[in-house]
Order: C-alpha cells, then structure tokens, then sequence
C-alpha cells in the first residue's frame, strides 16, 4: 500500500512574530527573543542580503496565529497573490536584457572568418526561442494583471467574481512559467555567448544566477503546480479551466479569419483537446490514487502553460496582420512582422512541448514513486 500524500498539506499554521512585544498602550516592550543567526551567502542577488533567524532560543518569543490552525496554506496563498505575479514578472525582466545582449552580441561576434554568429542557423534558432518566450511570457503576465484588475475594479459583481477566477487560474502559471521560461533565455543567452557567456566579463551569467530564485520564492514552482492542480482545478471539478477554455477557443477562431493565422490557431486547438482529455483523466485518477495528481502537477502546468502563450502571441499576431497595410516605415513594418513570425515559431517550434507533458500526464508510470530513493 503506497502512503497517499495529500495534494496540499493539512496542518499548516500561519503566526506572526514581532520583532519586539508591544505593551497595551501601543509601546514597544523587550525585544521577543527574535536573533538573527547569519547572513545567507547565495549563489546570486547578492546585493539583497538576506538572513537566518531564530525564534525563542531563550524561550521568550510570542507568536500570534493567523486564522484557524488548519487554513495557513490558503492565507499563504492570499498573501502572496501579488509576488507571485511580481516573481513571474521577475522572469520576463531579466530574460528580456539577456535576450537583447545576446542579439547584440551574435550581431558584433565573426567565427570562421567575416561570418557573423547571427548568419547561422542554430543560433538564430537560440535566438528566435530567447524571443519567443520574453514575448510571450511578457503578453502572459500582462494577461494576468488584466484579469486582477478587472476583479477588482470591473462595475459588475459578476464579472468581477468571473476575474478574480481567471486570475486564480494564471497566477501559478504567470509565476512558474514566467520564472522556468525565464531562466531558460538566460541559458540560452549563455550559450548564444559560447564561452564569454560563462564569464563575468558579460553581465548574462549574473542574469541567470539572479534569476533562479525565482523558481523557489513565493512556493516553488513545484507548489504552484500542485496549486494549478489541487486549489484551480479539482477543487472546483474544472469549471474555471473550462471557461478559460471556452473563452480562448472563441478567440482562436476569431483569429482564424486570418489566413495566415488559421493553421497555427488550428494546432493550438488540437493541443487545447488533446490537453483536455488528459486533464479529464487526472480527475479520474485522483479519486483513486492521491498521489497521482501531484505526479502529474509540473507536466500538467507546462502543458496549459504553452497553450496560454502560444494563444496569445497568435491573438497578438492578428492585431499585427491587421495594422501592416498601414505601417509607414520600414521599421514599423519589421516590429509587426517580427509579431507574426514568432507566433508561427512557438506555434510550430516551441509548442509541441506541450504534447511531451501531455505524453507524461497519460502514462501510467509510477517508477518515481517505488521505494528506490
């Protein structure tokens, strides 16, 4: 019998701790028994030191329960709303200046003779998925910062409370994919680099370190995916992910009256499908086995998170397509066919990731969770 494992831990409580008791008249007291330990030698953001404290080392600390005792994952949750946007956004800064000094850099750097880096293939291929997730990770977190917006300020209760669903739903995915993705453009810049890249003497290498805390701060993404799973979508038998659904088939088919967008719009609704019957079988599965839903969480995340950003950037290549006749200047006209070119490349290039997450979520393997660790 394997030990079931529940999707999000019960038990969870949630205190605050002041640094120093607070008397009834408002005054502070003695401190509350609150020391910090050390300073955090980490591998990047160096500038923004942080510590390790001890809490009532001399058994004089007070600390006051938030809530009730079983509840401390939701007010985490709650509390951390907004980071998790901020740390999602976090990704797209830092992949976006990386992105643009490797584009510079493969423009300057000649190899095997008069030959610039950016005449051969494989590194426009690095360059082109470096552009293709800032982009669409940028259009993503926009998209969620709408949808928080609108459930906050929109006049109709209804629709708030429609917003506020749609932006529970992308907030794990705007924070995990956002800072995986991330972090994969500074790796890439990297490697547009070749050996410089690894160097100090180029500012991506601090890029990545700085980056890849972003996939632990505010959950790790690990969490954010069980969130996506558990709290977005078993928990309410996968209404808010079928809105979703709903609401992006309608505007891939408004997309399709684009020619030139219509067989890219069909694909992502062949992978929309195909993703939805494997989010069918993870709740039926999940009423049998408990494990298997935090097994699938990560590829589960991956999956929607690439049908998102494929959706937009081809919603975002329409708007394109459709301001072309107009444009003036030749560098307006590059700016918006570069918004085309790149929806056809997630589409055809990044995309079909998707189907190798799917793959995952469908297969009955369990190996990860026989007593070999």
């Amino acid at each position: 019998m394997q030990k079931v494992i529940p999707l999000v831990p019960k038990g969870f409580l949630f205190f605050i701790v002041p640094a120093k008791r607070v008397k009834d008249d408002g005054s502070f007291e003695q401190d509350n028994d609150v020391s910090l330990v050390s300073i955090e030698h980490k591998m990047g953001i160096k500038a923004s030191p942080t510590c390790l404290l001890s809490f009532g080392e001399k058994d004089q600390c007070q600390g006051f329960l938030i809530g009730q005792q079983t509840q401390g994952m939701i007010y985490m949750f709650q509390l951390m709303n907004e980071a998790r946007l901020a740390v999602g956004q976090q990704g797209v800064a830092l992949a976006g200046p990386a992105y643009e000094y490797a584009l510079g850099y493969a423009k300057e750097r000649t190899q095997g003779g008069k030959t610039l880096i950016i005449q051969y293939p494989d590194v426009r291929r690095m360059l082109m998925t470096q552009k293709a997730y800032v982009e669409s990770l940028r259009a993503l977190v926009a998209e969620a910062s709408i949808m928080v917006d609108l459930s906050w300020h929109h006049p109709d209760e209804k629709v708030r409370h429609e917003y506020e669903s749609l932006a529970g739903l992308m907030t794990p995915v705007a924070k995990a994919f956002g800072s995986d993705m991330g972090f994969r453009v500074t790796e890439l810049a990297i490697q547009t680099y070749g050996g410089y890249g690894y160097t100090q003497d180029y500012p991506v290498e601090q890029y990545m370190r700085d980056l890849k805390i972003a996939s632990i701060y505010e959950g790790t993404n690990g969490i954010q995916a069980m969130d996506l799973v558990g709290r977005k979508f078993l928990r309410d038998g996968g209404k808010n992910l079928m809105k979703y659904s709903q609401r992006t088939t309608q505007q891939l088919q408004e997309v399709s009256s684009h020619v030139e967008l219509k067989p890219l719009a069909d694909k992502i609704l062949g992978t929309m499908a195909k993703f939805g019957q494997a989010a069918q079988r993870v709740a039926q599965k999940a009423v049998g086995d408990g494990n298997f839903p935090g097994y699938v969480a990560t590829p589960f995340l991956r999956a929607f998170s690439d049908v998102v950003c494929a959706s937009l950037l081809v919603r975002r290549a329409a708007v394109a397509l459709k301001q072309l006749p107009t444009a003036t200047s030749a560098e307006r006209k590059k700016f918006l066919q570069g918004k085309v070119e790149v929806a056809k490349f997630y589409v055809e290039q990044l995309l079909p990731e998707a189907d190798l997450n799917i793959a995952r979520i469908n297969s009955d393997d369990h190996s990860a969770m026989t007593d070999v660790l």
